[in-house]
């Protein structure tokens, strides 16, 4: 059985990146894994000045009517106003669609998460490496 992916908030990424060490997290993590980034948290991370070789992570979008119906649900559970937490709601979003882990450094979101959806695995990137 293959392992679930890990779909990443922006927390960690940010600072492996920034250090040029996003290899060394993603070796850490299991580098046979299967990395993914919700693409709102790739522009987040651009915004940013950030970005990620081709091929060591997946950017993937919402794209059919359940996933955006899942988006709506965790926007609406995380008070998402603006920006703030919108990334953790793509997250959980995909990590739920996927049946990945979700990979979020914000404790009240992972609270938030494993109140109302406790079998959708959510851990801080320390757990994960």
């Amino acid at each position: 059985m293959a392992e679930r992916p890990f779909v990443w908030d922006a927390t960690g990424l940010l600072y492996a990146i920034a250090c040029g060490r996003l290899d060394w997290l993603l070796d850490a993590a299991g580098r046979g894994r299967h990395h993914v980034v919700p693409l709102k948290v790739a522009e987040e991370l651009a915004r940013k000045g950030m970005s990620f070789p081709d091929g060591q992570m997946e950017v993937r979008d919402l794209e059919d009517l359940d996933d955006i119906l899942l988006l709506a649900h965790w926007q609406k559970l995380m008070g998402v106003r603006g920006e703030h937490n919108a990334g953790e709601a793509w997250v959980a979003a995909l990590a739920q669609s996927l049946g990945g882990v979700a990979v979020v450094d914000d404790q009240k979101v992972r609270k938030v998460i494993r109140r109302n959806k406790a079998d959708l695995a959510v851990h801080g990137v320390l757990w994960a490496i």
